[in-house]
């Protein structure tokens, strides 16, 4: 030991993985800095048969807890390496079949959600999901995000092998989706019932395409396009037409309608922003008077992804030389060749449709889109018919979302779309133009992520925790904390149905939680499917975005 150097007390961190911690030993030096060196060995303090250590530098003592906790989750990581190492040698030909076969049979029933465990569905959907692994076992454990569209090129070969499989590219396409969901909600349970086989985090992306597409198709676009939809919107901050785009994706604006406002019409909020509807005629704005007054028009609200994205076009306008004031006035959908001009609601449409179908969606799903147009029309709230396709995609898809990934109640988002309420006791066009509405709108519309870099999911955003405090959390399927100093919690949890299962996941090593008995009651509240997507989506997705050429979309004006 080197002259003025110090021996600290050993710091022992516990591991997320049963039996093994990390012991972590710090050495202060003359200067005040330290010299660490962390190692794996077992619970009861034994020196475990894996040498795993690591050494690092601390530039004070105060922050030697802070790095102990860092290289404790280094130790953890290699511990996982090892571990994903061994479990491949034991079944390096089949490791995702042999995870399932290693369960009896009620543990593979478990791995069903509750509402398909008749007889039926559970046989199919462990049927579905086995066909999935054995594709997956030609790739191991070490599969890459790039071979997932490969994983599910395979699933669709082998749906038109079938001998008894009809030859038609919609059906077979309906099939094979209903095949990807079914293995979307079954792996992740395979994964916890089975944490030593150390399945890597998988899922995969819906075809979309073929020769048509089914109702349900048109009326909500996968994960995976709507997600590289909002990576392009970001790609073309400050082009024209894009904030148009938004307005439809995020507020189920009308073409007319989300090219009528400019800057000034918007009330922009930490996390949402709001407006009251126009729409645009012959290049002139008309209130959409929907509620009978001469100043309290409908109102859109947007959650934070369509607030970030008005912001960001001002900050944009603002370094071209605009001042505030002008911006004030500036329309917000504007032609792509000059800031100050109006778009016209076909260019927008054009636009859109150009964009999603850039995303996949190709000419057989737009002659479903017109077909639909004519079977279920887009009213609005004068009877007037609304038949632009790329509006009637973009208002039933966030319609869709909003009802069942957001739960809210489908009158509520009937009177945001702008739809005549024939039966509304609740009077939801009125709870929409109250301001203390407004963030409760907005928290529940955030169940619906679309960028991790622009939400206010409570499951991405933590919530800091300091003293007593008593917060009322909006409704939601994941709520992530962080507390600032070392201390006793306690949480109160309520969910919408008594076999509702609570889990605490507690990613910093050292941190412990005691659970008490949970009171079950079960009440009526509507399904929310508010849980964000597993994360390799957004980086997988973000970097098909970037991939795009978007020559065709721009039609003068900056590029991007």
């Amino acid at each position: 030991m080197k002259s003025g150097s110090k021996k600290l007390s050993p710091i022992i961190i516990q591991l997320p993985h049963s039996g093994v911690q990390a012991r972590v030993r710090p050495i202060l030096r003359a200067d005040g800095s330290a010299d660490m060196t962390a190692e794996l060995q077992y619970s009861n303090g034994g020196k475990h048969d894996w040498d795993i250590r690591t050494t690092r530098s601390a530039k004070s003592e105060n922050e030697i807890p802070i790095i102990a906790a860092q290289m404790a989750a280094e130790i953890s990581r290699k511990y996982e390496n090892r571990l994903r190492e061994n479990a491949k040698s034991a079944h390096s030909d089949r490791p995702y079949t042999a995870a399932l076969d290693a369960l009896d049979a009620e543990q593979r029933k478990s791995l069903v959600p509750p509402t398909r465990r008749s007889a039926k569905y559970i046989q199919q959907s462990l049927s579905e999901l086995r066909i999935f692994l054995g594709i997956l076992d030609t790739y191991g454990l070490d599969i890459e995000e790039e071979d997932l569209d490969a994983v599910v090129e395979a699933r669709r070969k082998l749906a038109d092998a079938n001998k008894n499989a009809i030859r038609d590219p919609e059906t077979t396409t309906v099939t094979v989706n209903a095949s990807i969901k079914t293995f979307n909600a079954l792996y992740p349970a395979l994964r916890a019932a089975q944490p030593n086989c150390h399945l890597p985090e998988l899922h995969l992306p819906l075809l979309l395409g073929g020769r048509g597409a089914k109702r349900e198709q048109v009326k909500v676009l996968p994960d995976e396009t709507l997600t590289m939809f909002a990576a392009v919107l970001w790609r073309m901050v400050g082009y024209g037409l894009t904030l148009g785009a938004a307005l439809m994706l995020t507020g189920m604006a009308r073409t007319a309608e989300a090219c009528a406002p400019k800057f000034k019409h918007f009330l922009i909020f930490d996390d949402y922003a709001v407006f009251g509807v126009l729409y645009q005629s012959n290049g002139k704005l008309v209130p959409v008077d929907v509620l009978k007054t001469s100043s309290a028009y409908r109102l859109i609200v947007l959650p934070k992804f369509g607030r970030d994205l008005i912001v960001a076009a001002k900050a944009n306008l603002e370094s071209q030389g605009f001042s505030q004031s002008e911006i004030h006035e500036l329309p917000v959908v504007s032609t792509p060749d000059d800031p100050r001009a109006m778009a016209a609601p076909n260019e927008l449409s054009a636009f859109v449709r150009e964009l999603l179908t850039l995303l996949g969606c190709d000419e057989g799903f737009w002659n479903s889109v017109e077909q639909m147009v004519e079977r279920e029309p887009d009213i609005d709230g004068f009877g007037h018919i609304n038949r632009d396709p790329s509006a009637y995609v973009l208002r039933r898809n966030g319609c869709t979302q909003y009802v069942n990934r957001c739960g809210m109640p489908p009158n509520l988002v009937d009177a945001l779309m702008g739809h005549k309420l024939v039966d509304d006791p609740t009077n939801w066009s009125a709870y929409v133009r109250m301001p203390d509405s407004w963030p409760e709108i907005a928290a529940a519309q955030e169940r619906w992520v679309l960028d991790p870099e622009h939400s206010a999911h409570p499951g991405i955003r933590a919530v800091p925790l300091s003293g007593q405090i008593d917060l009322q959390l909006p409704m939601a399927s994941e709520v992530a904390f962080t507390a600032a100093e070392d201390g006793w919690y306690l949480f109160a949890f309520e969910a919408p149905e008594a076999n509702d299962a609570v889990t605490v996941t507690l990613p910093h090593p050292g941190a412990s939680v005691e659970l008490p008995a949970i009171t079950l009651r079960s009440e009526e509240y509507p399904t929310i499917i508010g849980s964000v997507p597993p994360a390799t989506i957004f980086p997988r997705t973000k970097k098909k975005a970037a991939t795009l050429n978007l020559d065709a979309l721009l039609k003068g004006g900056t590029r991007p």
